[in-house]
């Protein structure tokens, strides 16, 4: 599959599901749970048994879910009876997931709220709604490559900073090495200075 910037298409699937069970849109990339419904056993699980502030998706915070193979990251929205969910392989940490959970469950919210009650669980496939999701992961993209821009630049500042700490230490260290050193010298012939009271020259040793 194709690899985006952020890693956006790195997941595998991402669904908005009703109160009633119905999907009401979808985008799949590839089966990260081998064919296998990972959001089903979130539902049947943790959701319907209420234990959903175990996984840590309690009073609308971004849950996790793993069964090893596949990671699920869902919020629930009660007001809007919607579940917004996104499938990820197990081994990858995608930090950007929680706020693209978010923007995604509020933008479809929103145009769910123009149907009348009704006329929700026939929202699926909802195919409108994959232009608007995508521009939501485009902005993700963004934001992710802007950060680890800034990231780089701020690591790259303070390198800057430190070699430089390094670089005046080692001048200072050298200047108070010929300061300190400029007397104890031997002069280009080898020799030193005898006591005065010798007179003459005696070999340096």
């Amino acid at each position: 599959r194709k690899l985006s910037p952020c890693g956006a298409s790195m997941l595998d699937r991402v669904c908005v599901v009703g109160s009633s069970g119905v999907v009401r849109w979808s985008k799949e990339w590839a089966p990260a749970d081998g064919g296998g419904d990972i959001v089903g056993e979130l539902i049947c699980r943790v959701l319907l048994e209420e234990r959903a502030a175990a996984y840590g998706g309690g009073g609308g915070g971004v849950g996790l879910y793993s069964d090893g193979k596949a990671t699920v990251r869902w919020v629930v929205l009660n007001e809007a009876n919607l579940l917004v969910a996104a499938v990820h392989q197990a081994s990858l940490v995608l930090p950007y997931v929680e706020a693209l959970l978010r923007e995604t469950a509020g933008a479809f919210a929103a145009r769910q709220q123009a149907l009348p009650p009704e006329a929700h669980d026939g929202l699926f496939p909802c195919d409108a709604f994959s232009p608007a999701f995508d521009a939501l992961v485009a902005a993700a993209e963004e934001r992710a490559a802007g950060e680890k821009r800034a990231a780089r630049k701020q690591r790259t500042f303070a390198e800057s900073k430190k070699y430089e700490a390094t670089r005046k230490a080692q001048r200072e260290e050298a200047l108070g090495h010929r300061r300190g050193g400029g007397e104890a010298a031997a002069p280009a012939g080898g020799v030193t200075p005898a006591a005065e009271e010798g007179g003459g020259f005696e070999e340096a040793a």
